[in-house]
């Protein structure tokens, strides 16, 4: 029934939290049916598209599988109706382990926004993400079952429906940059500003199938921040936490 979408009413079609624990384990139908609720819901914020300039109208990509999850997007009103691999996208997903979204920077994004990015100084970069972290930090304290992120992901398909290559990925907290924000965990984070540069290096230098998202992730833990009907308003709050990164990909030239 959730596959044919044969119920139309009801609790079952209204979003109300992604539930998945030791109890109830993830399953693909299940991920695919709350991706689904959850991304409806998301779209009824009218702040996304005030402060971002995001689609809410998008027909997005329908529950996408990948490895251990469901993931699906969102794309912005200022960018063109063309392939979503040319151009900045937030991708949110749910997996076995965690719900989160990323605001993807792909390695086909077109000239106008790579140009905005890599016209960055390192110190204006370090900027950007510090304005980063201190949005999180505003919006979700230092909930254990939040992990702000920023992932590398260097990947090869070697056809179009085929499985993709995993040729490197990295995955790391992005309060590892900062002092202020890396104290307040517990245990505390030791600052690590090497994973940030890295980062850097690869929007300056990238010549590869590189792809780059900022974002986080919300863990199915004892202190799960999604597990209930407001769960949609923590992706939203995350994505309007990356505000620094959209102004400056969209911004005017």
């Amino acid at each position: 029934m959730v596959e044919d979408e044969y119920l139309t009413e009801g609790s079952i079609t209204e979003f109300n939290g992604i539930h998945f624990d030791k109890e109830n384990e993830y399953t693909y139908l299940e991920g695919k049916r709350l991706l689904k609720l959850l991304i409806k819901k998301i779209k009824l914020n009218k702040e996304l598209e005030k402060q971002l300039n995001i689609d809410l109208k998008s027909k997005g990509r329908g529950s996408i599988k990948d490895e251990g999850g469901v993931w699906d997007i969102l794309t912005f009103n200022n960018s063109k109706k063309t392939n979503f691999t040319s151009q900045p996208h937030a991708t949110i997903h749910i997996s076995p382990e965690n719900a989160g979204m990323h605001l993807a920077i792909p390695n086909g994004m077109s000239g106008k926004y790579k140009k905005n990015l890599k016209s960055l100084t390192w110190a204006k970069f370090e900027e950007m993400v510090f304005n980063i972290a201190k949005n999180y930090s505003d919006n979700f304290n230092n909930n254990s079952a939040f992990r702000p992120s920023i992932e590398i992901h260097q990947r090869r398909w070697p056809s179009i429906n085929a499985k993709y290559f995993s040729d490197g990925k990295i995955n790391f907290d992005l309060r590892t940059a900062f002092k202020e924000f890396a104290s307040m965990t517990k245990p505390e984070i030791k600052v690590q500003k090497e994973w940030l540069k890295i980062v850097y290096d690869f929007i300056q230098n990238k010549n590869s199938n590189i792809q780059i998202g900022f974002g986080a992730e919300f863990y199915f833990t004892k202190h799960n921040m999604i597990n209930n009907k407001e769960g949609d308003q923590i992706i939203a709050r995350s994505l309007l936490s990356l505000k620094p990164l959209v102004d400056v990909l969209f911004k005017s030239n």
